[in-house]
């Protein structure tokens, strides 16, 4: 029989994305305007990617859509 931590990937256990959730989650309900919602939103997921990106685990996830990266 395999133990739960064998099964689940290492990176999931590494940078678990429900703390990054709730916390977006949170900053997002007290924000008051679009222009803050949308800045929570982005910043929430560039520090989600970051901590990825040091698990050695890089996401793309900037687009024409999604927080585009200023210039």
């Amino acid at each position: 029989m395999y133990k739960w931590a064998q099964i689940v990937p290492v990176l999931f256990l590494q940078v678990h994305p429900l703390i990054w959730y709730e916390t977006c989650a949170t900053a997002f309900c007290e924000a008051k305007t679009p222009e803050e919602k949308q800045e929570v939103k982005c910043a929430s997921i560039e520090a989600y990617a970051r901590e990825l990106a040091t698990a050695s685990k890089p996401i793309s996830w900037r687009n024409a859509f999604t927080c585009r990266k200023e210039l």
